[in-house]
């Protein structure tokens, strides 16, 4: 489906909303690839920025949710456990200079954290 903003949507449908399988891309250029349930990001996929920032897990609600890794343009790297969007749970932080820190999470603050010499 093409939307007048420029944005298209490409896969499955239930009682008008996007569900199951689909592909969606903003007109800014951002995408989505992945599951839909009840015409929102739910289960797993992949987002795109336009700008090169991206995020590969699971989704509820629109929002980051469960295990995934994003990758900023800057090279720095999280992947772990999100909840609500925000980095909650286990991860490990890498920075854009490579160091790497393992620890927990609690609402995008580092709670518990080592720093890893590799």
């Amino acid at each position: 489906m093409n939307y007048d903003s420029g944005a298209w949507y490409n896969g499955s449908w239930k009682r008008g909303e996007r569900h199951g399988l689909g592909k969606f891309h903003s007109a800014d250029g951002n995408w989505y690839n992945g599951s839909w349930k009840d015409g929102k990001v739910h289960g797993h996929g992949e987002y795109h920025w336009a700008d090169g920032t991206f995020y590969s897990g699971g989704f509820n609600n629109n929002k980051f949710h469960g295990n995934g890794v994003r990758t900023w343009t800057d090279g720095r790297k999280y992947a772990g456990a999100w909840e609500n969007h925000e980095m909650h749970g286990d991860g490990i932080l890498t920075s854009a200079s490579g160091e790497t820190r393992r620890g927990h999470w609690v609402k995008a603050s580092r709670f518990r954290v080592r720093l890893i010499v590799v």
